[in-house]
């Protein structure tokens, strides 16, 4: 038996501000089916809840889960999706 392949439906994309927080709830409020984050902008520095930033890249991608809020050192466009298996 095959294993599915798994791709990300597109949603939307958010342009995030630098230095400004970016709450899951407010992510998922404007779409509330999306279950992934995929970073659209080089070079970026995120924190996590508080956490000191570390650096993700173009296509990075994270699940996206309730609870969390985001800090981008820089204006940046964050993708929002939906994982989806396809055969």
């Amino acid at each position: 038996m095959s294993q599915p392949i798994y791709a990300i439906e597109y949603l939307g994309a958010i342009s995030a501000s630098g230095g400004v927080a970016y709450t899951t709830a407010s992510i998922l409020a404007l779409y509330p089916t999306a279950t992934v984050l995929q970073m659209k902008t080089p070079d970026v520095q995120v924190g996590i809840n508080g956490s000191v930033l570390f650096h993700i890249t173009y296509d990075d991608t994270s699940y996206l889960t309730t609870g969390k809020t985001y800090y981008f050192d820089r204006d940046c466009v964050v993708a929002v999706g939906i994982y989806k298996a396809i055969v």
